[in-house]
């Protein structure tokens, strides 16, 4: 749900719909959860550092 710049009425229109439908912000909120898990947790920052490590090592080795 984005509303353009500075358009308060879009935004209200928008928290009207989240009050009305409380199930809606609740699947939004559990989706952008989910997201930074996938892609900002720190299991997924470990892992990238630890493929960085081993492409390291073997450029090294090689």
């Amino acid at each position: 749900m984005l509303a353009p710049f500075g358009d308060q009425a879009a935004l209200l229109a928008h928290w009207n719909t989240l009050l009305d439908h409380p199930a809606q912000g609740q699947a939004l909120a559990k989706a952008g959860l989910d997201f930074v898990h996938q892609h900002y947790s720190a299991k997924r920052m470990a892992e990238e550092y630890t493929q960085i490590f081993y492409r390291v090592r073997e450029a090294a080795r090689a």
